[in-house]
């Protein structure tokens, strides 16, 4: 069992990348995912961004935002 993430930040802004910051476990894998369509079933999710935990602070960005509208979440596999 894994501590759940700590967010010291979630950004997301119109024309900028989405950001999320938090305090991570070491060695825990995170992922940071979007969808672009909540409603359908399933939903279907892409991954933006990954790190391994450090035991610090780490920051997942979503660089290659190109589409209109973008939903996030944050995986620890």
């Amino acid at each position: 069992v894994y501590a759940l993430p700590q967010f010291q930040t979630f950004a997301a802004s119109n024309g900028a990348p989405a950001s999320a910051t938090f305090l991570s476990v070491l060695g825990q894998d995170y992922r940071m995912e979007y969808s672009l369509d909540l409603q359908a079933d399933p939903v279907t999710w892409w991954q933006a961004d990954s790190e391994t935990g450090t035991g610090g602070y780490v920051t997942l960005t979503d660089t290659n935002a190109v589409d209109a509208k973008r939903y996030y979440r944050i995986v620890a596999p």
